[in-house]
């Protein structure tokens, strides 16, 4: 119910937090886009600029103007300091500025009708109003997309062909309102009135401007008229009208020329106004998401608490394979020493001349149990003191998961879990044992499992090695004491002899009912049964009638396993 009660409050966490982050990101989604827009704005202003079929030379329509206008003030402020000369040369500067003050008339009736100001080009004003209302296009798209039923689609490529089709739109129309003066005003207003003007120009040249230079020539008398300034006028006339023709005949092969076809490709747009926004990836603001990660961290520390447990039961099951091992070591100690206070005291025994090798035999007997006795003692002693050891160290050395950790593993699980959220709170359990398989927290656990295998490792070989060299050593060494001397005693008249030679058997029997009871059986393998390397060791390999090459003649000890696990190979004799 704790757990049932902990997922559930986890869940409307999210709940909670889902929300702010689909609002965070839908507004996140709409600043990209504004920044996209703008890029692509910027974009067409450049890109009209160097599509456009008359580039800056409409700009350059007015400027051009306005110096020609500059001369003609210039011009008429010097046909009013040669009121002295003679009467012809007065009267052709006068009509010269005549109509130059015409024109400078017709330009500023021109200029104000335009909206002129004193800072601005109105042609460039008009070219911009245009370039304006294609972007505003383009703006009109960014506003329209609504975002909110593909929030997830929060990447810059998403919204790039679209995009891109719009600003192609927004090009062309763009493109097709600054190539056509017809519907730019302004621009072909000033247009014509330069071309008049140099028309102008070209009329007062060849007919006024070369009447007042033959007046000027025949002038004779010094101090009749100032020549300098009917000069200087004649220079800037004839300048004036050498400058504006090319510009006039540049701005005619523009018009006439065809307009330029725009094709941007979508990989370059994309790469033009992609490199021109600051765009980082979207991350919820950590007010909202903290008390999100402190939830998972709780679930974090339950997982690994699992894992805890998981190593306090491989220590608890070594602590009991241990136990066992001694207990039954030191039940097999106790039956050798029954037994060797079973045998008779020799001492008590009045031997004859026969039974006394008996007698050394049976002494002898006891005297090898006795140091079994000693030798089993002294190495349970030693297993035990070395099986604690570990135990000890196993618990000292244990995989302690750190609060860094715990907050490493809860971030780990956020990442995943905002790419791909559980669906209800039912598939929390699930999910978290999915994320918790990989990345650091599949590493902690891991560690945390590769220690307990390790230890179990460590413990399985030591049980196994204790028994092999240790336990069932001295019992297959006292088999052959059964086979090799007390069988000898079995045939004596002696009364004492024969009991001895039963209590013997016996305590081996009672020794093998013991380790069956610890799941570990006998090999014996029958006579003629076929040798087996994994379970039988050839002793001896001898030629014996009526056995085939590898059959088992004979047993000379016995086999031990602990399950499917061979222990003690049995000792054989092999035909050849």
């Amino acid at each position: 119910m704790y757990r049932d009660a902990e997922r559930q409050a986890l869940w409307e966490t999210w709940l909670c937090l889902e929300k702010h982050i689909k609002d965070e990101s839908v507004k996140y989604a709409y600043d990209i886009l504004q920044q996209l827009g703008q890029a692509a704005c910027e974009l067409l202003q450049s890109r009209a600029a160097c599509f456009a079929r008359l580039g800056n030379a409409d700009e350059q329509v007015y400027d051009v103007l306005v110096r020609l206008m500059g001369i003609y003030r210039q011009v008429v402020d010097l046909g009013k300091t040669i009121n002295q000369c003679g009467q012809e040369a007065v009267e052709l500067v006068d009509g010269i500025c005549a109509v130059l003050g015409a024109r400078l008339l017709a330009f500023d009736e021109l200029s104000l009708a335009c909206g002129m100001d004193d800072d601005c080009n109105p042609v460039a004003k008009e070219k911009r109003m245009i370039i304006e209302r294609a972007a505003d296009l383009i703006r009109d798209y960014v506003d329209a997309i609504d975002l909110e039923g593909h929030v997830s689609n929060l990447l810059v490529e998403a919204f790039i062909p679209q995009l891109h089709t719009s600003f192609m739109e927004a090009l062309q129309l763009c493109l097709t309102e600054l190539d056509d003066l017809h519907i730019r005003k302004t621009a072909g207003l000033f247009t014509e009135q330069l071309t008049r003007e140099w028309e102008e120009l070209g009329n007062i040249i060849k007919v006024q401007v070369i009447a007042l230079e033959s007046v000027a020539s025949d002038t004779v008398e010094p101090g009749d008229c100032p020549l300098p300034t009917v000069h200087s006028i004649l220079n800037v006339l004839r300048e004036a009208y050498q400058q504006t023709g090319p510009v006039v005949d540049e701005l005619q092969r523009l018009l006439t020329s065809p307009p330029i076809v725009a094709d941007i490709e979508i990989d370059e747009f994309a790469e033009a106004i992609a490199g021109s926004i600051q765009m980082q990836p979207f991350e919820p603001s950590p007010a909202h998401s903290n008390d999100f990660i402190t939830s998972l961290s709780k679930e974090a520390v339950a997982i690994f608490e699992q894992q805890r447990q998981e190593l306090e039961k491989t220590a608890y099951q070594s602590q009991q394979i241990l136990s066992g091992d001694k207990m039954l070591a030191e039940e097999v100690t106790l039956l050798f020493s029954k037994v060797k206070e079973a045998l008779p005291q020799i001492d008590a025994l009045q031997p004859s001349h026969e039974t006394e090798a008996l007698m050394q035999i049976l002494n002898g007997i006891a005297e090898t149990i006795a140091i079994k006795i000693d030798i089993l003692t002294d190495g349970i002693a030693e297993f035990d003191e070395a099986g604690q050891n570990m135990l000890r160290t196993f618990d000292e050395s244990r995989i302690t998961v750190t609060e860094e950790d715990i907050l490493s593993v809860a971030e780990n699980i956020y990442a995943t879990w905002k790419q791909n959220p559980p669906k209800t709170v039912e598939s929390i359990e699930e999910f978290l044992i999915s994320v918790m398989g990989c990345g650091i927290s599949s590493n902690i656990m891991a560690r945390i499992q590769k220690q307990g295998l390790d230890f179990a490792d460590r413990i399985d070989k030591f049980s196994f090695r204790f028994k092999k060299e240790t336990l069932l050593y001295e019992i297959c060494t006292y088999e052959e004491i059964l086979t090799h001397s007390a069988s000898r005693l079995r045939d004596s008249e002696w009364t004492e002899m024969i009991q001895a030679e039963a209590e013997l058997s016996d305590t081996y029997n009672s020794i093998e009912a013991l380790l069956g009871q610890n799941n570990i059986v006998p090999i014996r393998p029958a006579v003629h049964e076929m040798f087996n390397a994994f379970e039988h060791e050839v002793l001896v390999a001898e030629k014996a009638e009526g056995f085939a090459k590898g059959e088992i003649i004979k047993i000379i000890n016995t086999g031990y396993r602990l399950g499917d696990r061979v222990i003690v190979r049995a000792n054989v004799i092999a035909a050849r």
